[in-house]
């Protein structure tokens, strides 16, 4: 009896899909929270995100349809099939939302760094190059795409070739 050979390729796959969780609550309901906020409740108890903090918002109407995402679930859950989970997942547990002391060493990096937010870093970078950066030298052009111009960055003019790049 001979098996005909795996693919690879689906091997790999199957290998990278994650493990499935089995829906484990029967109930899914919006609760009210601390702080004016409404949080999720699966049998009762508050549904935490993968940070521990409580999956809650502010709004009432968001929150009922993340209920109906978990409600929607059937036997095994399906995080693909849950984006307002994950969104609210993602910001309860950015550094920001996590706790007065991450803000206060946000905020004391940025002081002592004089940048208040990325566009405070885009401008302070695009000074630093211009004011460290030379010119090509001649006969060659910047980079442009690393892919493009792997090679070298000389023009085919200067250097002969008859078409883009050589191989």
């Amino acid at each position: 009896m001979s098996e005909a050979p795996r693919d690879p390729m689906r091997a790999a796959q199957a290998n990278m899909r994650p493990a499935t969780i089995k829906r484990f609550y029967r109930t899914v309901d919006v609760g009210e929270a601390t702080g004016g906020q409404h949080a999720l409740t699966l049998d009762g108890r508050g549904a935490r995100t993968p940070g521990r903090n409580l999956l809650a918002a502010k709004s009432r109407a968001l929150m009922l349809k993340v209920a109906a995402e978990w409600e929607r679930q059937r036997e095994t859950i399906e995080p693909a099939d849950m984006p307002l989970t994950r969104l609210i997942n993602s910001a309860s547990c950015s550094p920001r939302a996590s706790s007065p002391s991450a803000r206060a060493r946000i905020a004391a990096v940025r002081s002592a760094t004089g940048v208040r937010d990325h566009a405070g870093n885009a401008a302070r970078a695009a000074a630093t190059a211009r004011s460290t950066s030379a010119p090509p030298p001649r006969g060659t052009r910047p980079m442009t795409s690393s892919v493009r111009l792997s090679i070298t960055s000389m023009s085919p003019s200067v250097v002969g070739w008859t078409h883009w790049p050589p191989m």
